[in-house]
């Protein structure tokens, strides 16, 4: 075997305690930590097995001043491994639960601290500056290139949305759990966290309400005297409509636009597409057929308003 290892694990900003735990481990395995990079491999070089407890800082003003910074570890007995994205990764033999950077509760919550300036803060700029309102604006605006690519970056965004808030729950989460030990006799400290959870949960409601609002429907459907017409208030979906048409045969049909976007589609049974056009204007169109048999019409909208006559000419 090799004398070095690497392995994939992903880790969140709010799991600090459980990479400290999977490195000891690891240690205690015989493979002592060398480095992380951006992708999440870590790698390890083959040791002795034992007992040896992982940390991790984050202080960018500590390592601003490196020496003095390492020192002071180095000074307690901790070795300094490496330097990835503002951690600071130290180790010392000893059994991870013995053995810690920070002795009180007071030192944690300035770590937590820490970490929420230099870290969590650039993750709301970016939540409430571009991903939030990108959110808003793929689920109910419309582009000019297509309703499956609108879906599409709706999609990623929801779901970019709902990893954030996690993101941010479980931080809070450990903030709240870490500062308890330090301000909970604080009547301002319950007051925070009663507003903060509160957020959370309202960050929650409203993703699922801007998902439910921009993927409602509402319409009737219209077949008689050889006119199929859709009639839609709302429409965010797709409705199709077998015809069994002949050569020469037209498909006509007058759209009355509101608002939104249109495509329709006309295909052969369990064949590609021989019709394709989006609309978002009135229009009156046709197609004729040039080949017998079973013809699929069909009609997909994204927040459209309309009215579809489809009639065979």
């Amino acid at each position: 075997m090799g004398n070095t290892k690497t392995v994939f694990k992903y880790f969140t900003i709010v799991q600090q305690e459980q990479e400290e735990r999977f490195l000891s481990k690891m240690h205690a395995k015989g493979w002592k930590f060398e480095n992380v990079n951006l992708l999440g491999f870590y790698h390890f070089s083959r040791c002795t097995p034992e007992e040896v407890s992982y940390k991790l800082d984050y202080n960018q003003e500590g390592l601003k001043n490196k020496n003095d910074y390492f020192q002071m570890f180095s000074d307690c007995g901790w070795e300094h491994i490496t330097d990835f994205v503002g951690y600071s990764y130290f180790r010392k033999s000893g059994k991870a639960d013995e053995e810690d950077i920070f002795n009180d509760a007071e030192s944690k919550f300035d770590l937590q601290k820490r970490v929420y300036t230099g870290r969590v803060m650039p993750l709301l700029i970016i939540y409430f500056c571009i991903l939030f309102p990108q959110l808003l604006r793929t689920s109910f605006g419309v582009s000019t290139t297509s309703i499956k690519m609108d879906n599409i970056f709706a999609n990623i965004f929801t779901v970019l949305n709902v990893i954030y808030l996690v993101m941010f729950s479980l931080f809070i989460f450990q903030w709240h759990k870490h500062e308890k030990n330090v301000h909970s006799d604080s009547k301002a400290y319950l007051a925070k966290y009663i507003v903060l959870y509160s957020l959370i949960i309202l960050g929650f409601v409203s993703t699922g309400l801007i998902y439910y609002h921009s993927h409602k429907s509402t319409y009737e459907i219209k077949d008689t005297d050889g006119v199929y017409t859709v009639d839609a208030d709302t429409l965010n979906k797709s409705l199709s409509k077998t015809y069994e048409l002949k050569k020469g045969d037209v498909i006509d049909f007058n759209i009355k636009m509101d608002k939104g976007f249109l495509h329709i589609d006309i295909s052969p049974e369990d064949k590609k597409s021989i019709f394709f056009a989006d609309y978002k204007n009135s229009k009156h169109d046709n197609f004729t057929i040039e080949e017998d048999g079973t013809y699929n019409f069909k009609i997909s909208g994204r927040h459209l308003k309309s009215k579809i006559d489809v009639k065979i000419k």
